[in-house]
């Protein structure tokens, strides 16, 4: 058997739409277990939102707004 289709807010995508400091503060508002974000680039920032996401802090990915062009 299949499994079910699970619909996630954000890809990387969306995600490389919004500057890295306004990822570093979402990281910081919603406290997430994401530690030195001021070492990290935005791609391993982003590799790291997708995987807690995958993880199981969806709830939180869904306050972030998905932007347009």
């Amino acid at each position: 058997m299949g499994r079910g289709i699970r619909k996630y807010t954000h890809n990387a995508k969306t995600l490389r739409k919004y500057k890295t400091k306004e990822l570093r503060d979402f990281i910081k508002e919603n406290k997430l277990p994401v530690k030195r974000t001021s070492k990290l680039t935005k791609t391993e920032i982003v590799a790291n939102l997708l995987k807690l996401q995958r993880n199981g802090h969806c709830e939180c990915m869904t306050k972030l707004a998905i932007r347009g062009k």
